[in-house]
Parts: structure tokens; sequence; C-alpha cells
């Protein structure tokens, strides 16, 4: 956290930008600003990262002034963690209502949590988490929800090999693609 406070000291970031934040599926995203030209974007991932690691470290890691948007990802390592998914909703909840409060026009993405292969055993956790996000959105107006896992389970269940590298968790440019895709839609960027 103290390397992306530094790192705003050092090149102040624009209100104007979008800042991507959550777990290693953000962290690793190495080509986001490839993937979005039209926007100023900001990767703010931290591998390992659990949903009440980003919760707690909201403000620092996205910094100041706060983003137009913050697309956020996390809840697979809670989940796959064997975390209870009431307390991954609630820490989520922390992470909506701390994002909300850091100023009265910032816009919050969530995207669901993508059913890993190595993830699988804990799938069904994974899809009421997902709704229950979906839930939490459906909440709040300036709250929105980008689905990664929906087009992915279209393609199989558990969904195919190609979507990730070796480990089965980390995504592949193919996963990369379906995020890229859904959070392009969420933005009203063209496709």
């Amino acid at each position: 956290m103290n390397a992306f406070a530094r790192l705003d000291r050092v090149m102040p970031p624009s209100p104007e930008r979008v800042v991507f934040y959550g777990s290693s599926t953000i962290r690793l995203w190495t080509t986001l600003a490839y993937d979005f030209p039209e926007v100023q974007v900001s990767n703010r991932g931290f591998g390992g990262a659990m949903i009440r690691d980003v919760a707690a470290n909201a403000v620092v890691a996205i910094g100041s002034p706060a983003p137009r948007t913050v697309i956020m990802y996390a809840g697979g390592n809670d989940l796959s963690s064997l975390r209870p998914v009431d307390q991954v909703e609630s820490n989520l909840r922390l992470f909506v209502d701390t994002v909300l409060g850091m100023d009265e026009h910032i816009q919050i993405g969530l995207m669901t949590v993508i059913p890993h292969r190595r993830f699988w055993p804990v799938e069904q956790q994974i899809a009421e988490y997902n709704a229950r996000m979906r839930q939490t959105a459906e909440e709040h107006p300036r709250v929105g929800l980008i689905d990664t896992a929906g087009p992915m389970l279209k393609l199989g269940a558990p969904p195919p090999a190609d979507l990730f590298i070796h480990d089965e968790v980390h995504l592949s440019q193919a996963g990369y693609d379906i995020l890229i895709r859904q959070c392009r839609r969420y933005l009203s960027l063209p496709s």
C-alpha cells in the first residue's frame, strides 16, 4: 500500500481515471493501458488479496483524488480458503461503503468471481457470493455488476483450460479477453 501512496506523490493521479483494484487477477493484468486506451487507468492489484484486505486498504490503495470509477475484483481467495459466504459478503459491503464514502460521484464496478478451475470444488459458494454481489450492486445506484463468471461458464463447467495459465487460477490472454470485453461494456466503451 505504501508503494501506491508513493506512486501517487510522484505522479499525482487524475480524478478522471479508472482504478482497477483487487487481487492477483488485477495485479497480473499488465495490458490495462492497451486494453482501455480511451481512459487513464491505474492498476492497484496485489497478490493473495482477501476481500477484507481490499476493504481495509481501499482509501490508501485507490488514492486521492478519488477516481471517477473503481473496478474491483476480489473474493475468490477468501472462498477458496473456505471463508463463509456471509463473511465474504460482509467485507464486500464494507468495501462498497468505504469507496462510496470517498466521493459523492464515484462509481464502482464489481467483477463477479471467476470459477477458476482449481477453485471448482467451491463453485457453489462462488455462485452464492456472485448472487449476493449482484444484490449489493442493485441496492446502490452508483454500483454496477460486471459479469465475468457468466461468459466463462457458458463455455463449459468448469470453464475451459485455455482460459487459464498452468496453475488453473490465473488467467491466460483468452481469459483476460473476456474481462476486457465485460469491463469495456460496463465503461460504455466500444468493443
